[in-house]
C-alpha cells in the first residue's frame, strides 16, 4: 500500500504457478509513484512475455485546477525509451468532456480515438460519443445516451453502434427495488423491419439485506491488477479469458454486472468519482482488486 491509504498502492505482483520447475513466477508487477497530494505521477508496468520482459511507463501530468489532463505512456526496450501514446483530457468543473488518444510511431503522434462526454445539471454522464480516426477525419463509432428517474437513477441506457451508417441499437431498461438497489434489467434490440423494440433477455438482481451478494467461489481471491488507476473513463483488466466481471461500491452495492471478453476495456466513466471494489471470475478462480475512479 502506499503509505496509510487503504486504496492506493505503491507496488503489485502477480505470479503464477510453473509445474515444470514446481515454483512460483512473477508474471506481472506493477510500480507507482505519487506526488505529496497522493496523486498518481509515474506507472511502470512490466509483464513477463515467454521470458522477455515487455516494459511500459506512463507518467501523469495535471494541470493548475488538480485534474490529470495528459497521460503519456512510453516503451521501454533496453535503454531506449519510446513515446508509444498519449491521452489528452479535457475538462469542465473538474468534470472530463473530452478524452482523446494518440499513437506515436516512435516520432511523431497520431490521432488515433476520441470520447466526448456531457453531462446532466447533477453530474451524472447523460451522452457519450465514441469516434476513431478514419480518412483524415474524426468517424463516429458508437453513441451511449443515458436517461434517468426523479431520483436522479440511470432508467434507460441506449446504444447505437456506428450510428453514421447501418446502426446497430441497444436499449436497456433499469427497474429499482429500493434506492439504488436494481431488481431488474431488460435488454431490448432494435427491428427495422418492426420498426420497434424487441425484448431479447431480462436480468433479475436478488439481495441479502439489500446489499449484493455476488457469485464467489470457495477459496482466496487472486490480485486483480486493472490499470490505469486512478481512470477517469475505462480501465484494462489483465485477464486472458472471458470473465463475469462485477463492480461493487464502497457500501457494497453492485453498480455493473457483465461478461468480459479478453483486452475488452471496463467502462466505468458513468460512475461517480470514489473507490470501487472489481472481482473478475474465470472459471474456479476469483479475482478481486479495487479501482480509483476521478
Amino acid at each position: 500500500p502506499h503509505g496509510d491509504s487503504p486504496d492506493l498502492i505503491d507496488s503489485a505482483f502477480t505470479y503464477l504457478w510453473d509445474s515444470t520447475i514446481l515454483d512460483w513466477q512473477i508474471v506481472l508487477s506493477i510500480r507507482n509513484t505519487f506526488d505529496a497530494q497522493d496523486r498518481l505521477q509515474e506507472n511502470f508496468t512490466a509483464i513477463e512475455y515467454f521470458g522477455d520482459p515487455l516494459l511500459f511507463k506512463e507518467i501523469y501530468s495535471y494541470d493548475a485546477n488538480g485534474d490529470n489532463h495528459l497521460i503519456e505512456e512510453f516503451a521501454i526496450l533496453g535503454n531506449d525509451v519510446f513515446p508509444s501514446s498519449r491521452t489528452d483530457i479535457t475538462y469542465t468543473d473538474h468534470l472530463p468532456i473530452e478524452v482523446t488518444v494518440s499513437l506515436s510511431d516512435g516520432f511523431d503522434f497520431f490521432p488515433s480515438s476520441r470520447v466526448n462526454y456531457a453531462y446532466t445539471l447533477f453530474d451524472a454522464v447523460r451522452l457519450v460519443l465514441s469516434f476513431e480516426w478514419e480518412a483524415n477525419d474524426w468517424k463516429m463509432t458508437e453513441r451511449i445516451e443515458y436517461k434517468f428517474d426523479s431520483q436522479q437513477r440511470i432508467s434507460t441506457k441506449e446504444t447505437t453502434i456506428d450510428p453514421t451508417s447501418t446502426a446497430e441499437r441497444e436499449l436497456v431498461h433499469y427497474g429499482y427495488i429500493q434506492d439504488d438497489n436494481l431488481s431488474i434489467e431488460m435488454f431490448l434490440l432494435w427491428d427495422d423491419d418492426l420498426f420497434d423494440w424487441v425484448l431479447d433477455s431480462k436480468k433479475h438482481y436478488y439481495y441479502n439485506g439489500l446489499v449484493s451478494v455476488p457469485n464467489t467461489p470457495a477459496g482466496p481471491a487472486l490480485a486483480l491488477e486493472m490499470y490505469p488507476n486512478p481512470t477517469v473513463d475505462a480501465v484494462r483488466l489483465t485477464l486472458e479469458n472471458e470473465a463475469i466481471v462485477q463492480v461493487f461500491s464502497h457500501g457494497g452495492q453492485l453498480m455493473q454486472s457483465l461478461l468480459l471478453q479478453p483486452g475488452q476495456m471496463l467502462d466505468v466513466a458513468t460512475l461517480p468519482a470514489g473507490i470501487y471494489q472489481v472481482t473478475a471470475q474465470q472459471g474456479a478462480d476469483f479475482y478481486s482488486g479495487k479501482i480509483v475512479k476521478q
